[in-house]
């Protein structure tokens, strides 16, 4: 068919399925879709099923429409006028809500399994996008965006006005903060341990000197019968408290 056609068609597609999304029906035969889902259970097994036989034509258009959509500059996920980016902002601000939510409730970000110790993936989307990754075109699209960004006078990491420095003041302080140089060995709250002369028996550790007094109360123990042991740097009595 024609472009107008096909537009009318592409936009009268998106409205039905909008109206059938609100309505909670399912956006492929209209009938009730169970816990507001898009797709009834009949349909959504026939299109896993679908997708599962026809992955690489699948791919395969979304290259395509991917590459079409971006050569338009409109949204490669919706379609809509993007600004030049990949993305409109619609899409990237449902795409970052929906990426917090999940992290906030230890879901993987792609396919919403339990993760473990807080990871953003599981092990199989962890594997998946480390085989799919291109490191090269990563880097080349970073130094792009460097140079670009830097061209325009605006911070490398936020993309807002840097007044030619290369990062804005709250990410170069970020940015210098996250070295190994400045964090260097974090500083532990000290700790206490009682040790009796008379046998070697050792009390402790404590976390605090008030935690010490009362351990000589109770094992019935003077100050000359006992050492303490700190382990507090000696460095510790020349510099500031943190809020200082």
């Amino acid at each position: 068919m024609c472009e107008p056609c096909r537009e009318d068609r592409r936009a009268a597609k998106k409205a039905r399925h909008r109206q059938r999304r609100e309505a909670g029906l399912c956006v492929r035969c209209s009938v009730p879709a169970p816990g507001g889902k898009a797709h009834c259970d009949v349909c959504a097994a026939e299109r896993n099923k679908r997708r599962r036989r026809d992955k690489e034509a699948k791919r395969a258009s979304d290259r395509r429409r991917y590459e079409f959509r971006r050569a338009r500059g409109e949204c490669t996920r919706c379609g809509q006028p993007a600004n030049g980016a990949a993305e409109c902002q619609v899409c990237r601000d449902a795409a970052r809500a929906r990426y917090h939510s999940r992290r906030a409730a230890g879901q993987c970000v792609s396919c919403r399994a339990p993760t473990f110790d807080g990871a953003a993936l599981c092990a199989p989307c962890s594997v998946a996008r480390a085989e799919r990754r291109n490191r090269e075109a990563e880097y080349a699209a970073r130094r792009r965006r460097y140079a670009d960004r830097r061209a325009n006078h605006k911070c490398v990491d936020c993309s807002t006005p840097s007044a030619g420095a290369a990062r804005c003041d709250s990410c170069a302080r970020r940015h210098a903060e996250g070295s190994g140089a400045y964090r260097g060995i974090p500083v532990w709250d000290p700790t206490w341990t009682v040790v009796e002369l008379a046998t070697g028996q050792e009390h402790g550790p404590f976390d605090s000197e008030a935690d010490v007094a009362l351990c000589l109360a109770f094992e019935r123990l003077s100050r000359d019968e006992v050492e303490i042991v700190s382990d507090v740097s000696p460095m510790a009595l020349l510099t500031a408290h943190p809020w200082e």
